[in-house]
């Protein structure tokens, strides 16, 4: 199943090629998405030919439509925006994996009034990659980090800023301690920094420091021409640079200590989806298209409510260190439970 908005279209249409599997529902947040989407995947041939589709305005509507007759395994999440509570609800009910292309919730007081538990919604993060899993050890043995570089850019089909921000924080957290203060910064042309994660857009620059003498820069965008995530670390160990395709590890003297190279191949995206799973030439289709792939029940995808804390208090941290040009504490966001005001 696909939930998506229009232009959305030629991405669900590739995803579901590098899947090869048919959708069967489709939806969007109007029913104008829904038409749309539904006639572009009919035209290219991706539409269930033995089920009809039920292309639905609604996403609880679509939701409860799911069934064992239909064959349906995997929802995607494409349109981004906030859901409403009654969408959020039948999101977290869902029997089969939810993929989505925005953190879920998509703001914070809504993820705050969300009941305990644990994260069920999977996401293309950087740390559930196959870059990242191949690299786990050696990133483990590297040591103390002293300088961190993340840049996560997408296209804004992929996702919004707040998308980008979240895949970057997540990867702060994993290899850093938590930042004592942050300040951010955004491209003030698409108007005042908004007052809500969900509604970041165009461009914003993150710089971090920790107690234990770490720095860092986050540098996210919705608006690149192409999909690209790379992490560059630096210690007294040498310098790691991580990405998509692999992982390369130096010496503190420079010499290349390890390299290592995600195995897989490329097609041509009009070849009628005879590659497998993840192996589209465009990158952000790969990375979703590994997500939606994973298996059920994989630990990547698990995120307990403390660790979900932590991540929306450093987003909302950059959000408010940009919309007030004030350094931000992230430790006080989670020290009051995430609550925030608009300011």
């Amino acid at each position: 199943m696909a939930w998506a908005t229009a232009d959305q279209a030629s991405l669900v249409i590739r995803i579901a090629r590098s899947l090869r599997r048919p959708l069967r529902i489709v939806g969007g947040p109007r029913d104008q998405d829904a038409a749309a989407v539904a006639a572009a995947a009919e035209e290219a041939g991706v539409i269930a030919e033995t089920t009809p589709p039920t292309r639905a305005g609604d996403l609880r509507h679509a939701l409860s439509t799911i069934s064992p007759e239909y064959g349906v395994d995997r929802v995607l999440v494409a349109a981004r925006g906030a859901l409403e509570a009654d969408e959020r609800t039948a999101l977290r009910a869902c029997p089969i994996p939810v993929v989505s292309l925005e953190p879920r919730p998509a703001r914070l007081p809504d993820f705050l009034a969300e009941p305990e538990g644990d994260d069920h919604v999977r996401a293309p993060r950087l740390t559930g990659s196959a870059a990242w899993r191949l690299a786990a050890d050696a990133i483990a043995e590297f040591g103390p980090i002293r300088l961190l570089e993340v840049a996560m850019a997408g296209r804004p089909v992929e996702g919004s800023v707040h998308a980008r921000l979240h895949d970057a924080m997540d990867v702060l957290d994993r290899l850093l301690t938590l930042p004592a203060g942050v300040a951010a910064g955004m491209d003030r042309g698409r108007g005042d920094v908004p007052e809500h994660l969900a509604g970041l857009r165009g461009a914003m620059a993150v710089e971090l420091r920790g107690d234990d003498g770490w720095c860092a820069t986050l540098a996210c965008t919705d608006t690149a021409p192409i999909w690209s995530r790379r992490v560059t670390a630096t210690g007294d160990a040498g310098r790691f640079v991580l990405d998509d395709e692999g992982f390369t590890r130096w010496g503190p003297g420079g010499d290349v200590l390890e390299r290592l190279q995600v195995a897989g191949g490329e097609h041509d995206e009009h070849d009628g989806g005879e590659a497998g799973p993840g192996r589209d030439v465009d990158p952000g289709v790969a990375a979703i298209v590994e997500a939606i792939a994973r298996p059920p029940g994989d630990p990547v995808d698990r995120l307990s409510r403390d660790r979900r804390i932590r991540l929306y208090a450093l987003c909302e941290a950059a959000r408010l260190a940009a919309r007030t040009g004030e350094r931000e504490s992230p430790g006080r966001l989670i020290g009051v439970f995430g609550h925030v005001t608009d300011t």
